[in-house]
C-alpha cells in the first residue's frame, strides 16, 4: 500500500513537472524614454515614443500621454513625429494640450504594415517648476477596444478584423529641481488700517485756550482795579 503511494506520488510529481506552463501573451508596447531623469528649472528633457510591435503587424497607433503642466512645459511645435523607420505618412493629430496636460499623436490604422521596434515620435518638456510630474500613456487594459480616449496599436488579431493590439506600456518619471514649489493661491488677507502717531498740535491748541482765559481772567480783574 506505502509503496503503491510513492509510485503514485512520484507520477504525478514528474508529470506537473513536465507539463508545460502557461505565459500571458503580450503582442505590441508603447514605452517613453528616459524613463526616469531629473533636470532644473528652464532645462528641457528630449523624450522619445516608442513602438514595439514584437513582431506582430501593427498598421497605426494613437499616442495619448499626460503629464503635470504646472512642472512640465511643452507645446505642439516641441512634438515632433517620426516615420523614417515605420514608413507610415503623417499622423492625422498632433496636438498639446499645455492646459491639461495632454499629448495626442494620431496615425491612425490604415498605414503601410510594420512590425519591428521604432521611435514614432518626439517631444521636448521643458522644466517649469520644482516637482516630479508622471508622463503616463493612457491606458487601462490590453486589447481595450471599448474605452474612449486611450492609446492603442492597431493590428489584427484576427484575420482581415483590425483591432488593438496593445498589450502594455511603459511611463515615465520626470524630476524638476530648483525655483519655487508651485502651490495654491491663498485668499487674499485683509489689510489691517494704518493708525497714524498723534501730532503735537492738541497740546499746542490747550496752551492757546489756556493763555486766552488767563488773558481774560486779569482783563476782568485790572477793569474792576480801575473802577475802584
Amino acid at each position: 500500500m506505502i509503496k503503491r503511494l510513492l509510485y503514485s506520488s512520484f507520477f504525478i510529481f514528474i508529470f506537473l513537472l513536465l507539463k508545460p506552463s502557461y505565459v500571458l501573451a503580450t503582442e505590441a508596447q508603447l514605452a517613453c524614454s528616459p524613463t526616469t531623469t531629473t533636470v532644473a528649472v528652464g532645462q528641457t528633457i528630449a523624450t522619445d515614443i516608442i513602438l514595439n510591435t514584437r513582431g506582430f503587424d501593427a498598421s497605426g497607433a494613437t499616442v495619448i500621454l499626460t503629464y503635470t503642466p504646472a512642472i512640465l512645459d511643452t507645446s505642439t511645435i516641441a512634438l515632433t513625429a517620426v516615420t523614417d523607420t515605420t514608413g507610415w505618412t503623417a499622423p492625422t493629430t498632433k496636438t498639446v494640450d499645455n492646459t491639461v496636460g495632454k499629448i495626442t499623436l494620431d496615425y491612425g490604422s490604415s498605414q503601410d504594415v510594420f512590425s519591428d521596434t521604432a521611435t514614432i515620435g518626439k517631444v521636448t518638456f521643458t522644466g517649469k517648476a520644482a516637482g516630479t510630474s508622471e508622463v503616463s500613456f493612457v491606458f487601462f487594459q490590453e486589447y481595450d477596444d471599448t474605452t474612449s480616449g486611450v492609446a492603442k496599436v492597431y493590428g489584427e488579431k484576427a484575420p482581415g478584423t483590425t483591432s488593438n493590439i496593445l498589450t502594455d506600456v511603459v511611463d515615465c518619471q520626470y524630476t524638476v529641481t530648483g525655483g519655487s514649489t508651485p502651490v495654491p493661491t491663498q485668499p487674499g488677507s485683509t489689510i489691517a488700517p494704518t493708525i497714524l502717531p498723534r501730532t503735537g498740535s492738541g497740546d499746542v491748541s490747550m496752551v492757546i485756550f489756556g493763555v486766552g482765559v488767563f488773558l481774560v481772567f486779569i482783563g476782568v480783574f485790572l477793569t474792576k482795579f480801575v473802577l475802584l
